[in-house]
């Protein structure tokens, strides 16, 4: 359709001159009319259970799928698709992000309140503003007290929604069971941040520093480990170191990575500082890495996650590959669902409940076995 507008006698008018009924485009299928914006409506009740689902811990994915099978549909065909939910939640996200800091400052007091054991502290900044909460319950200082001798400080995670790093100190139990010992919202990552947040958490447990203390290579973290918990032994997380050598080195070694990749693993388990050393500097030489900022790096730090230099501390296991993988998946509980913050600390509280009963279920049933030989 082309329409015009003319001005006959200073009298404005619109006129159309002309019209066309050729599409210039295929029409679209019966069955995909419904991905068309004007036909992508989520009802107020499904957004009220979609809300709920986020609050649960749900992914996307899993909960079309549980509203197709509520709904009695085929799949793929609700009025909405998953770029429309996750659109959804992010508008629950885009809350009035100062008012739900004080909302969180709130809940605190109020579970404090309940509950005398329970431990918080926050920094606000000079507009006013949170600028770091740290938190942790009677439950996770008891399991601190009596496992919290080599921990895991895990500082790769972010909430996306407020732009705030999510600090998680871990840790493994006698059964080989993942505890959790406390929490911290960052809004700044740097020495002085870092600094507050270890202070901090030494306050919840009072004073009690671990033997042992597993990061990321977080330069500034690693400053501050140094000046608040100078008895600790630091060390890196070796799946973090790994995770990146695809970025650094896939494309600059090309077919010979693979076998370099093999030939870092044996000199990472080796026992002897020397056989390192000796090993370290004829896998540069093979493979042509001199000057590489990465293995200089690396090299520099050495003494921070190769085994030969680690094997005299005590970390419960926490360096394997198998336990990396339950710590990871055990941190990605905790970040399954961004809502509030109030309800972020909140869900994981609950969280932590969960957690505790499934350990007392493992317990139970290792007790049980034992029994049972004992009968026998």
């Amino acid at each position: 359709m082309r329409i015009v507008k003319k001005a006959d006698f200073d009298v404005p008018e619109w006129r159309i001159t002309g019209f066309s009924n050729v599409h210039n485009h295929e029409l679209l299928k019966s069955n995909e009319v419904n991905l068309l914006p004007a036909y992508c409506t989520i009802s107020a009740d499904d957004k009220n259970r979609i809300c709920m689902f986020a609050k649960a811990g749900m992914s996307v994915r899993q909960m079309l799928r549980l509203m197709e099978l509520e709904k009695g549909v085929k799949l793929g065909c609700l009025p909405f698709t998953e770029i429309d939910i996750r659109n959804l939640l992010q508008s629950f996200r885009n809350v009035d992000r100062d008012n739900d800091a004080i909302d969180l400052i709130a809940m605190c007091k109020k579970i404090k309140d309940e509950d005398p054991d329970f431990r918080y502290d926050f920094k606000i900044d000079a507009h006013n503003r949170l600028e770091h909460i740290a938190w942790s319950n009677a439950s996770s200082i008891h399991l601190y007290e009596t496992f919290g001798d080599a921990v895991i400080f895990d500082t790769t995670h972010r909430l996306d929604a407020y732009d705030m790093l999510l600090g998680i100190w871990i840790g493994i139990d006698n059964h080989g069971v993942n505890c959790f010992f406390g929490c911290v919202l960052l809004r700044d990552e740097n020495v002085q941040s870092f600094s507050w947040v270890l202070k901090t958490f030494l306050g919840f447990v009072k004073g009690k520093a671990p033997q042992t203390i597993l990061t990321d290579q977080n330069m500034w973290l690693k400053e501050a480990i140094t000046n608040e918990m100078s008895s600790s032994k630091h060390a890196f997380c070796i799946w973090h170191i790994i995770a990146k050598f695809s970025d650094w080195f896939s494309v600059l070694l090309g077919s010979q990575y693979d076998n370099w990749k093999a030939e870092f693993h044996r000199l990472y388990n080796l026992v002897m500082v020397e056989d390192f050393e000796v090993g370290w500097k004829e896998m540069v030489n093979t493979y042509g890495l001199h000057g590489n900022k990465h293995i200089a790096s690396l090299y520099a730090l050495r003494t921070s996650w190769a085994l030969p230099f680690l094997r005299r501390y005590f970390f419960t296991g926490m360096r394997n590959t198998f336990q990396s993988e339950s710590i990871n998946a055990f941190i990605q509980r905790f970040l399954s669902a961004q809502s509030q913050l109030d309800h972020f600390v909140e869900w994981r509280l609950l969280l932590i409940i969960e957690i505790k009963q499934e350990q007392n279920k493992r317990c139970n049933k290792s007790s049980t076995k034992s029994v049972s030989k004992l009968d026998h």
